[in-house]
């Protein structure tokens, strides 16, 4: 589908401003979400300390722990047809070796899972702000009582710790660009 996202990391080393790194990204695929392609930028549990060597810090979950912060990339496949009745929905795994599906996603994107509603494929809640831009195709953010909003290549969202999920309509690959900062949840 898509391809290696190349990052360069700069840092503080003897005082000076370098590169520390210039490489390729491979995709995170789940097993359990076939067609999409996660891609973890950079991430930290806590808040950055200043100057910074370009490390990179500690950030084993999807979703940041309030003064975290989260940088990925997400291409959702193109749409596929919706699924009969007790086959499995978008970004859910079906009945037929779930719990091996289930334990892949666990393992590969640790935290996505959890924060699904099983009622509501796709739904969910984060205590995050969410800084996304839709740098191709299109993808629809659904939120409460089927409220749907498309977001097409060049659109910005700032989602606000609200209830919602990313529902994959269009015939194209959509690749986003979310920047998660972790919350407090009042």
């Amino acid at each position: 589908m898509g391809s290696a996202i190349r990052t360069v990391v700069t840092g503080t080393v003897d005082g000076r401003s370098t590169v520390v790194h210039d490489g390729q990204l491979e995709p995170i695929t789940p097993a359990a979400m076939p067609g999409f392609e996660y891609y973890k930028v950079w991430g930290s549990d806590s808040t950055p300390v200043l100057p910074a060597g370009g490390e990179r810090p500690s950030a084993a979950n999807v979703f940041p722990p309030s003064f975290g912060s989260r940088f990925w990339l997400i291409r959702f496949p193109a749409a596929t047809p919706a699924p009969a009745d007790g086959e499995g929905a978008e970004g859910a795994p079906s009945a037929e070796g779930g719990e091996d599906l289930l334990a892949d996603l666990a393992a590969v994107l640790p935290g996505l899972g959890e924060a699904m509603e099983p009622d509501h494929p796709g739904m969910h809640v984060t205590a995050t702000v969410d800084y996304v831009v839709v740098l191709e195709g299109a993808i629809d953010l659904e939120l409460d009582d089927g409220e749907s909003v498309r977001l097409e290549r060049g659109t910005t969202l700032v989602q606000n710790g609200t209830r919602h999920a990313w529902r994959s309509l269009s015939d194209q690959p959509c690749l986003v660009a979310v920047a998660m900062v972790g919350a407090v949840r009042g």
